[in-house]
Order: C-alpha cells, then structure tokens, then sequence
C-alpha cells in the first residue's frame, strides 16, 4: 500500500548508458531494453548492454523479478512479436552470465496484456518479494492477462552468432489491440521470473520487433520502460550509466535516488546528480549522491523546488578496470522528507497513477 505519510510515489526514469569515448547525445526513445551504446556489435556480447535478474538476493536482485513496459502507438495494426536475448542461463563462453551453482529449473517470462497490464497499481511495485502473482499477472489478481509464456531452461547458447540469431527468441505473435489502450497507446508488459535456486546472475535484453526470427526490427514510435530495474553493471572503466528520472509539474519536496547492492568500495564507482536545469549541459552537478555497499541500500534526497515537469539525471560512471559482473537495483521515488522508508514486508506502492511520461527507459 501507499505510505501517505509520507506522500512517497515513484519518479518515471529514463536510463541510458554509454562509453566514455561514445558520444555523449541527449536520450532518444527506444523499444530495446536496454538500447544499445554507439558503435556496438550485434556479433560481439562485450560491446552490448544488459539488463539482470540473479539469485540469491545477494547476487544484486531483490525479489528475482523484472518488469519491463512497452507503449505501443495505436497507428500500429500489425502482428507484432516480442523478444528477448539469452533469457537462458548460458554455459557458453560468449555470454554476459555468471553461474556458480546453475538453477534447477527453468528462467520464465511472461508477456501480459489487457486491462490493469499496465494501470493497476500492482503492476507497478519496487518488490515484489511473497506477491510474485501481481508481477506475472496470476488468474484473479487484477494485473492484466497472460497472453504467452517462454519457458528458458539452461543451456548453451553462442550470442555472438547469425546462425543462432544472436541468442534471439520470441513470444508468439499478437495484434497491438491485446494491449491495454490508454490515450493512444497500447501498453504491454514482459516479466522475467528467475527461479529461486542455485547462484546464478542471469543477463538478457527485450525488444519488438515485426518478425519472429533473427535481430528485432523495432517499432517507430514504440518505446520501453519500468519503474524499477535490475541493470547489469560491469564495473569497466570509463562505462556511464546516465539515469534520467522524470519529475511531473504536480511533485514537490524531494527526489530519492535509491540503489542496492552496487558493491560501491574504495571509489570503484564515481557518481553525480543533476537537477532539470543542468541535466542535459551537465553544468552544476548537486551533491554526491551515495551509493550502496555490497548488500546495502543507499538513498540521497535533493529538493525539488521548481525544477518539474522533465528529467533530472544521475551518471554512474564505473572506476576500475577489474571487470566484475555485477546486477544492481534502482529506483527513484517522490517524498514529502529526505528519509528513506525501506519497503515494508507487504507491497510498496511505487506509483498510483498514470503519469504523463513515466518511464525508465534505457537509451
């Protein structure tokens, strides 16, 4: 439920990421969760970005679950097909996943559609801990509706090659029109579940596309985003994760920028906040915002003031050039105060309406 003492509701977000010798362009839409950096290879999984889920909780993933959103124009009357990128856990060599101990059972995804796909408040939520039914849209549960599932069993899969279409696979095909319609947009929802077993970090990406076979040809005009993500940090030096929360013109107080598990020690990681004015020129960082130990959660708080109704940013730069595979959970949140609220142990309400352009999309 909602904590209205303390009127804390979620901030839409944009994400992107990039190198630092990639041009540093302002974000532009996307249906690729995550988009993709200037100059990377369909052929080559190091040049790619990657979007997580990992057990145990202690590999950087809450509650082993995803949600990603697609806003799907309504001009759009074709069958479409959704599709994901190594949802396995991979044993190959060519692969950004990390196993220890393999699952013993399988990785599943969900693509979910219809009324409360995307509106129901418990479509929405940071952690979804005990109440996994609201993410996957379980019978009765007033989410949306299951339109199709993948089921993704271990295996061994070379990402970097045509003949196994670089690690794509797809959902089967649906018409724009079995997503929730609001204003002029369809709304779909993809959750990927992990399975609790094992010591595994599972790396993958989502598109959509108008065919079922090879690289996602997108949509135009279709876009991607969440409210709460766990993303793939590789702690490579010089890669920036740019992260653009969108504060609308009714918010006031303050912005929280909340992570966990970033493994932050001894400056491995470098971060910088910047408030709408400065957000795009990058002029006047505000302060330092924190972030979070090994199996840590770290907040910073900054006043909102007049600075509404666009985004702010938070860049993540990684500081070392020990690579390390590291899934990490971030958020944002609009709070009346400057404390952080941990989640209480039923769901924590992230956002209770439709808000002009809430999105955490990856670009």
């Amino acid at each position: 439920m909602e904590h209205l003492n303390t009127m804390r509701k979620t901030v839409g977000m944009m994400l992107a990421i990039s190198s630092l010798f990639a041009a540093r362009a302002w974000p532009q839409s996307s249906s690729r969760m995550p988009a993709q950096p200037a100059g990377f290879s369909e052929s080559d999984y190091l040049t790619q970005n990657w979007i997580a889920n990992a057990y145990p909780t202690g590999n950087g993933d809450l509650d082993r679950v995803n949600l990603v959103f697609f806003e799907i124009p309504d001009t759009v009357t074709s069958t479409i097909y959704f599709g994901v990128k190594d949802p396995w856990v991979n044993t190959h060599a060519n692969t950004r996943d990390e196993i220890n101990t393999a699952p013993g059972s399988d990785q599943t995804l969900y693509l979910i559609g219809g009324s409360g796909a995307y509106t129901a408040s418990n479509a929405r939520l940071i952690n979804y801990t005990g109440n996994l039914n609201y993410a996957i849209a379980g019978s009765g549960y007033g989410t949306g509706s299951q339109l199709a599932s993948i089921l993704a069993p271990n295996s061994s899969v070379n990402l970097n090659s045509s003949l196994a279409s670089y690690g794509w696979t797809y959902f089967p095909g649906v018409q724009p029109s079995q997503g929730e319609h609001v204003g002029n947009k369809y709304y779909f929802r993809v959750a990927m579940l992990a399975p609790a077993s094992g010591n595994y970090k599972n790396a993958y990406q989502l598109d959509v596309s108008y065919s079922d076979s090879g690289v996602p040809t997108g949509i135009s005009g279709a876009m991607s985003f969440a409210y709460d993500l766990c993303v793939y940090f590789v702690q490579n030096n010089g890669h920036i994760h740019s992260f653009y929360p969108f504060v609308d013109d009714s918010m006031s107080g303050y912005i929280g920028y909340i992570n966990y598990d970033m493994d932050y020690s001894s400056g491995n990681m470098v971060s910088a906040a910047y408030n709408l004015s400065n957000a795009q020129s990058r002029a006047t960082p505000l302060a330092v915002p924190t972030l979070s130990a090994n199996g840590g959660t770290s907040s910073s708080f900054y006043s909102i003031g007049a600075e509404r109704n666009g985004t702010w940013l938070e860049d993540i730069t990684d500081n070392t050039t020990n690579i390390q595979f590291n899934p990490s959970e971030l958020w944002f949140v609009n709070s009346s105060d400057s404390t952080y609220d941990a989640p209480p142990p039923t769901p924590y309400l992230k956002c209770t309406r439709h808000i002009t352009r809430p999105r955490w999309a990856i670009t």
